[in-house]
């Protein structure tokens, strides 16, 4: 067996593992806010921000795509050709992905911000671990809460850690993009910051840098570059 086979078979086998069973852990967020108040605005506010464009995006694209797919529609069944049949599968997702996000969003936007820690935190080689697989396995519910609360992590964390309430295209392509990975700490001498390269596609070369912080006992995604 030559070593690129090798490395392929260590990938599906290590990658294939299910994420730790989670439990939701509550923190005081008055205790918090109180202990670092500007931080702790500043990650509100950048939340909210980050969920206000999202919401204003959603809401130019949809009557576009609802068109798109009127005009599809049009066509006779019998006259549609398999490739524009699957373009209408495809937008009818989409617009009904945009249906449910819109409202959803809205009420996101209205509610406090919960401050939730999640049992596998405490450990940032686990932690960096447990993102890629839930990513991999379709699992986006509490990735919202992963994101540096004090909103210092960069847009791209940002968009990861809102899958869930992304579109069904994002999400699949995120779960295809770690397939297959492989991740490995990188030494770094600030104890609240690990490092770590994630190596989404070896044979590629496709290469990520997942960085964390520490805040409080908790570490959470702060950047993600690739």
């Amino acid at each position: 067996m030559n070593f690129k086979i090798l490395i392929a078979c260590f990938l599906l086998f290590s990658c294939g593992e299910k994420h730790p069973k989670e439990r939701v852990i509550e923190i005081d967020k008055t205790e918090q806010a109180e202990k670092s108040p500007a931080q702790f605005q500043n990650g509100v506010d950048k939340r909210n921000d980050f969920l206000q464009q999202r919401i204003a995006y959603f809401k130019k694209i949809q009557p576009v795509e609802e068109n798109k797919l009127d005009t599809l529609g049009n066509f006779k069944l019998g006259k549609q050709s398999p490739a524009d049949f699957r373009k209408m599968l495809e937008l009818n997702e989409r617009v009904h992905n945009l249906r449910d996000l819109i409202p959803a969003l809205d009420s996101l936007l209205k509610t406090e911000v919960e401050i939730i820690s999640l049992n596998y935190q405490n450990e940032p080689s686990a932690f960096a671990d447990t993102i890629l697989k839930k990513i991999q396995q379709k699992d986006f519910k509490n990735l919202n809460v992963l994101c540096d609360p004090w909103g210092e992590n960069d847009s791209l964390s940002m968009n990861i850690c809102w899958l869930e309430y992304d579109l069904s295209e994002n999400k699949k392509k995120w779960s295809r993009h770690f397939e297959k990975y492989d991740i490995s700490e990188i030494p770094d001498v600030d104890p609240q910051i690990r490092k770590f390269l994630v190596v989404s596609d070896p044979l590629q070369n496709r290469n990520i840098e997942m960085q964390l912080v520490k805040r409080g006992d908790h570490w959470y995604l702060l950047n993600f570059d690739y």
